[in-house]
């Protein structure tokens, strides 16, 4: 009889052991497949918008002089897609330059989450459009930055963005609802005399 409980008692735990294998195999095939899924989207989305995706630009490369306030464009270009809205991080040396403030420009209803954040060395603010709007083509200062150079020498302010990733600067569109079509982001050289 002993010999029979602890048959059954062993059984029971392969039989346990192999369902709990099963499940973790299935549930990794589902993340694997989840992994895959996005993967494709994000290659489908880069062919779509391949060299007609959004750009992000400063306008041309500046010469200030120190303690000097001046004004930075930042300019979002889509000629295809409808923007409906963009997150924006710029990295900058708060060494060179102070960051006083940042506008919001005419294009877009909404402002927010702006944020100057010297000991990360970076800017960041989003805008939106109001949801009954189509979005906006073309080529469009979407908000200024006004900075104070703080001392001589050359510095750079670059969009942090990279490919398919929306937890960085990203344009949203509203003829692909959840992707970001921003394909170039160039930088703004400064020199301060």
């Amino acid at each position: 009889m002993a010999k029979r409980s602890t048959v059954i008692i062993i059984v029971g735990f392969l039989v346990g052991l192999v369902v709990s294998i099963v499940a973790i195999a299935l549930f990794q095939s589902r993340q694997l497949q989840n992994e895959i899924t996005v993967q494709r989207r994000h290659i489908e989305v880069n062919q779509l918008i391949k060299n007609r995706g959004a750009k992000l630009s400063f306008g041309d490369s500046q010469t200030v002089s120190i303690d000097e306030e001046f004004t930075i464009p930042v300019v979002l270009t889509s000629e295809e897609f409808h923007v409906n809205g963009a997150d924006i991080e710029i990295s900058y040396d708060p060494q060179f330059l102070k960051i006083v403030l940042i506008e919001n420009g005419e294009i877009f209803d909404h402002f927010v989450a702006d944020e100057i954040n010297e000991k990360e060395q970076k800017l960041l603010f989003s805008v939106a459009m109001d949801p009954d709007k189509v979005g906006f083509t073309g080529s469009a200062t979407i908000a200024t930055i006004m900075a104070r150079a703080l001392r001589p020498g050359t510095t750079a302010l670059e969009y942090i963005y990279h490919k398919n990733d929306r937890n960085d600067s990203n344009v949203s569109v509203s003829d692909l609802p959840g992707e970001d079509v921003l394909e170039m982001a160039e930088s703004l050289q400064i020199t301060v005399q």
